[in-house]
């Protein structure tokens, strides 16, 4: 199915109109989804902006006999932020990344899969994929049962089932993810499920990939990536939503730091306290007495306690002729 129509009510003339109410593609399930577009700007995502996005599940009735029809759930609102790594975090891989799957043990020449989804997410761990037999189905053709064998996805160090058992021997974008890693099986060209046994173990590991959190070196390599967005400040910033709300943003600041501005003549202008989690921290282009500032070079010292360490930047600012609404 891809364009679903249902009656749906006309709120104006009160009458039921036939029309599209969904529309689907018919390419199976995807256990991921990745974009770099702002759907509502046509433009790419922005390092550091809030996204919104919707998930929803839809279902439609085609009993014979009974008017199309269709619901849909209420939507799953997810929020996210683009970005690289926090200060003192590094990632060991990306996402699309393939591991190296073994076939350790049995005779099968079905093979396993494990492609990084998302390298955030990655836990250090020995993997194994296991078949197991837990039932049996009728084979048409020999009119016997035989054996419906299933592959589950296991914590080698601890057995630990990690998927629940799948007879899916297609690796497709409906196969499970499981710490960021999308795994699955698949035949040979001239093979069946039958092919696979209960000998058979495939292994990868996932050991040293896992990222890197709060590393002090790591921290002190970075310090050269904090910076400032727009700079320089030309008369507005991009991801600004009205005149009302000036802004720059400090970009891959550690979670404590202390943002000192100063003008050419050495006069503070405005200290900015960051004591909370996440990279970005935005200046509203306002003295410490809450007034705009003026064009100019402004000079910035940005302290660091936990690495006893400070940054200095520069930072144009050009902003536009200001027009009063009211007076």
């Amino acid at each position: 199915m891809t364009t679903i129509f249902d009656e749906v009510l006309d709120p104006e003339s009160g009458y039921l109109i036939y029309q599209p109410v969904q529309f689907g593609s018919d390419n199976g399930i995807k256990r991921s989804f990745t974009t770099g577009e702002d759907a509502l700007t046509g433009k790419p995502l922005a390092n550091g902006s809030k996204y919104y996005f919707g998930v929803t599940s839809y279902s439609v009735n085609t009993t014979p006999g009974f008017p199309l029809s269709t619901i849909e759930s209420t939507p799953r609102i997810v929020a996210l932020i683009p970005q690289g790594p926090l200060s003192g975090t590094a990632y060991h891989t990306s996402t699309g990344d393939t591991l190296l799957v073994v076939h350790a043990a049995g005779r099968s020449t079905a093979r396993g899969h494990a492609t990084v989804i998302d390298p955030t997410r990655l836990a250090e761990r020995i993997h194994q994929i296991r078949i197991v037999v837990t039932d049996s189905v009728l084979n048409p053709g020999l009119g016997v049962n035989v054996p419906n064998p299933r592959w589950v996805l296991y914590d080698a160090s601890t057995n630990r089932a990690l998927t629940e058992p799948s007879t899916d021997f297609t690796f497709i974008g409906a196969s499970p993810i499981v710490d960021g890693l999308q795994v699955g099986m698949s035949l040979a060209a001239s093979s069946t499920s039958n092919d696979v046994t209960v000998e058979d173990r495939w292994e990868f590991t996932t050991m040293g990939l896992a990222p890197t959190v709060g590393d002090r070196s790591i921290a002190l390599a970075q310090l050269d990536q904090i910076n400032v967005y727009p700079n320089p400040y030309f008369g507005y910033n991009p991801r600004e939503t009205n005149k009302y709300q000036r802004f720059v943003t400090f970009i891959h600041l550690p979670e404590r730091a202390t943002i000192r501005i100063f003008n050419l003549a050495g006069v503070l202008v405005r200290t900015l306290v960051k004591d909370q989690t996440g990279q970005f921290y935005r200046w509203d282009l306002l003295n410490e007495q809450r007034y705009r500032v003026g064009a100019g070079i402004y000079i910035v010292h940005i302290e660091i306690p936990d690495l006893g360490r400070s940054k200095v930047l520069k930072l144009a600012v050009m902003p536009e002729i200001q027009w009063i609404d009211h007076w």
